[in-house]
C-alpha cells in the first residue's frame, strides 16, 4: 500500500476535498449545518462551495452537451440543407408560366 500526500492525489492546480451529504430534506437547507460543522473542526478551513447534485451533474455534462448541440447544428446542415434547396428547386421549376 502507497501512501501519498493530500495535496498529491489532485490534479495540478485544484486542491481541496468533496463532502457528499444525503439528505431529505431540501439540500440548501442544510448548507448553515454543514458550515457550521466544519467551522466546528476547524475554523481555519475556508467554507466550500456547497451545491446540490443536480448542479455537480449539470456542470459536468454542460461542456459535451454543447459539443453535441453544435455537431447537431452541423449535420443539419450537412443534411437538411440539401433537401430544402431540392424543393425549392423544384417548385421553381414546376411552376407554371405567368
Amino acid at each position: 500500500m502507497i501512501y501519498m500526500p493530500f495535496t498529491m492525489t489532485f490534479s495540478p492546480g485544484v486542491l481541496g476535498a468533496s463532502l457528499i451529504v444525503r439528505t431529505s430534506n431540501d439540500p440548501l437547507s442544510v448548507a448553515q449545518t454543514m458550515r457550521g460543522a466544519i467551522a466546528q473542526v476547524d475554523p481555519e478551513v475556508p467554507t466550500p462551495v456547497i451545491r446540490t447534485m443536480e448542479q455537480v451533474l449539470e456542470n459536468s455534462v454542460a461542456p459535451r452537451r454543447f459539443q453535441m448541440s453544435l455537431v447537431f447544428l452541423f449535420a443539419a446542415r450537412r443534411w437538411c440543407w440539401p433537401a430544402l434547396e431540392f424543393m425549392v428547386w423544384s417548385r421553381t421549376r414546376n411552376a407554371p408560366d405567368e
